[in-house]
């Protein structure tokens, strides 16, 4: 004679839900809940119960999403801040959060960094903004903490002196930059770019800094590349600026935009073209062009004709100069560039060749000589 098995473990799904209905004993439901061959089973038991505590043992063991369903049905609080504090499924402890109203509770819970899915929960239930943003300045988690820089008012003290600290003291020299970015004390930024040993940081010490002074000598004495890039382009004056780009920067994209900025004929237009001299590619082509298309006077195109071994800019200058000025061009070193500009706008006649022959001895009077000789 074989062992009786209760109808809600039996195979027949009928009999079993038939069973639960009728069954009113907790204890027995529980057992269900626990028990029962199949989930819909459980969740049928667990539906019928009302007593807290085995509610409570439901939501501190089973996993989802019975431990939910038993969380969902606990009304009492104590027992909900013992589930989110130590019931085996996560999704239970979160769910336990979101139904949880005391704060005390709720600050512990969000200061418990190594369960973080509670610990974000339990933090955006936290009423008090200085003692929810703490909290998250005070994460393991670098991204929380750069949401703590970034939600921190420089105008409220209390939160100031947080921003202070991430700025100062954080392991991590994003969320540094991140937080010095924020600070506007000069004197405390000043600091941050002197004693921090992170480049990042101290460019973004660099992007907050407004002493011109300071900014220039940073300028003049900053080894490093990109804090001296940085330090020029919060120089105000135009001028300036743009002298310490055509000495220290090696962007050509900057130095193109510098060059739109700058009106017709700008003597630094001038200088910034010479700074393509010995650079080649797309970017370096960009800033000549830019300069040529802005340069109109003639002792200007032909100064930098003469001086720089850029193809693309001598290419670019010829085009704008007279007959006369490419024939005295091609003395220089952009004298093939002249030659070849003549040649396209069929003006090499004879006594164009014979000029380039007499005023010159270059390789486009070599070039005229051989034109001649063909002509011969």
């Amino acid at each position: 004679m074989g062992l009786f098995t209760p109808a809600w473990k039996g195979k027949n799904d009928e009999k079993a839900f038939k069973f639960i209905e009728s069954c009113s004993n907790e204890k027995t439901l529980e057992r269900i809940a626990k028990e029962a061959p199949a989930v819909k089973r459980k969740a049928a038991a667990m539906e019928k119960i009302q007593d807290q505590d085995i509610l409570f043992e439901l939501a501190m063991t089973l996993a989802v999403p019975l431990s939910e369903k038993a969380v969902n049905k606990i009304t009492d609080e104590q027992l909900l801040i013992k589930v989110m504090e130590g019931a085996f499924s996560e999704s239970a402890r979160v769910k336990a959060v979101k139904r949880i109203e005391d704060q005390q509770a709720l600050i512990k819970a969000a200061g418990n960094y190594a369960d973080s899915s509670v610990s974000n929960a339990a933090l955006s239930r936290i009423g008090d903004r200085f003692t929810r943003l703490s909290i998250t300045a005070g994460s393991p988690l670098s991204v929380n903490r750069i949401k703590a820089a970034k939600d921190l008012s420089v105008n409220e003290p209390g939160e100031k002196e947080i921003l202070v600290r991430l700025a100062e003291n954080d392991p991590d020299p994003g969320v540094r930059a991140f937080a010095v970015g924020r600070l506007d004390d000069q004197e405390f930024v000043y600091k941050i770019y002197k004693g921090d040993q992170d480049a990042s940081v101290r460019i973004a010490a660099v992007k907050v800094l407004r002493d011109q002074d300071i900014l220039e000598e940073i300028v003049r004495t900053c080894t490093e590349v990109r804090i001296r890039n940085a330090a020029i382009a919060q120089i105000t004056d135009a001028d300036k600026r743009i002298n310490y780009q055509i000495e220290w920067l090696t962007d050509p994209g900057a130095l193109a935009a510098e060059a739109e900025k700058l009106p017709d004929d700008h003597p630094l237009l001038t200088k910034l073209a010479l700074k393509t001299n010995g650079e080649c590619g797309y970017g370096w082509n960009e800033v000549g062009e830019a300069v040529v298309k802005k340069i109109h006077d003639r002792d200007a195109l032909m100064h930098i004709a003469g001086k720089i071994d850029n193809n693309y800019v001598q290419r670019k200058i010829v085009q704008k100069l007279s007959k006369e000025e490419l024939i005295e061009l091609t003395g220089t070193a952009a004298g093939r560039a002249a030659y070849e500009e003549l040649e396209a706008r069929a003006l090499l006649d004879a006594a164009t060749l014979y000029a380039i022959i007499d005023k010159h001895v270059s390789p486009a009077s070599e070039l005229a000589e051989d034109e001649m000789e063909e002509r011969r």
